[in-house]
């Protein structure tokens, strides 16, 4: 029994590291060190058709059921956490990878809704508070 926990938890594992792109993660940090831009409607790295940003505490199974997509494979430390946003890429409504963006780098205001691909351009902009906010463009 021991054995199967063990199999179970390291396949877990593997499948959490493949989706939870650090690349992506890196690439999107460099993007918006240089520009006031994010355009992810270009990369082009996996198939993927729309996206989602999960901001802090999201409800997982509740934006399931609402917007009809399956994110069994999105860590769900987003629940208990106010530090960072997911972006979730999508494939057919299911998870093909996603990515940490710590807040203090940048903050989106779209939480929750499904952007297309060809749509998911966000524009860099400071509020008030001296908080870098991405909207879509």
């Amino acid at each position: 029994m021991k054995k199967i926990i063990t199999f179970i938890i390291l396949i877990t594992s593997i499948v959490s590291c493949s989706i939870n792109e650090k690349s992506l993660e890196s690439l999107i940090l460099n993007e918006l060190e240089n520009s006031k831009e994010l355009n992810l409607s270009n990369y082009n790295e996996f198939d993927w058709d729309s996206l989602i940003i999960l901001g802090p505490y999201s409800n997982i199974e509740k934006i399931e059921m609402e917007k009809n997509i399956d994110l069994s494979n999105v860590s769900n430390s987003i629940e208990m956490l106010d530090n960072i946003n997911l972006i979730v890429f999508l494939k057919q409504g299911k998870v093909v990878r996603y990515s940490e963006i710590n807040r203090n780098i940048a903050d989106f205001n779209d939480y929750q809704e499904i952007i297309k691909k060809e749509n998911s351009n966000f524009t860099l902009d400071v509020n008030q508070n001296n908080t870098k906010i991405l909207k879509v463009k």
